[in-house]
């Protein structure tokens, strides 16, 4: 039982760890957004799309752990696993919280885009209409005439 709760102690750990990862990611997607780094938000957004699909297997993991009953005793969790749960808990809670200043950003920036896109189209400046016809030698003669 000690081992199992060794390794299920080292697969919340490696949980941890994915979930500081993707908390600097976060943070540095914010600062990419305030820099209008597109490049970087891009590269950051695509390794946070790897670190979720890590966490769902991390997930996983766990969730066989608990199917075997192997997270609980006597219905209540062992103390070391109550630690780092907690740990993970708090870390998801910066985690959301950084992740909802990127969204507030992101949201300000497409109000003010679409403001811009506005603006452009009530000066009227590009092509308004259609070009008109050329004129040009018809296509088929007249064979009767």
């Amino acid at each position: 039982m000690a081992d199992l709760r060794k390794e299920l102690s080292d697969i919340l750990e490696k949980k941890l760890k994915a979930y500081d990862e993707f908390l600097c990611s976060t943070d540095f997607l914010l600062g990419a957004l305030e820099r209008d780094d597109m490049a970087a938000v891009e590269n950051t957004l695509r390794r946070r799309g790897e670190l979720i699909g890590i966490i769902g297997e991390i997930d996983r993991l766990i969730d066989n752990y608990r199917k075997k009953s192997l997270l609980y005793h006597d219905g209540t969790p062992h103390q070391s696993l109550k630690q780092i749960s907690e740990e993970i808990r708090e870390k998801l809670k910066r985690i959301v919280s950084v992740n909802r200043d990127c969204q507030e950003m992101t949201a300000g920036k497409l109000e003010m885009t679409r403001k811009d896109l506005i603006a452009l189209r009530q000066t009227k400046k590009g092509i308004q209409q259609y070009a008109p016809k050329a004129q040009r030698i018809p296509k088929f003669l007249n064979v009767q005439t």
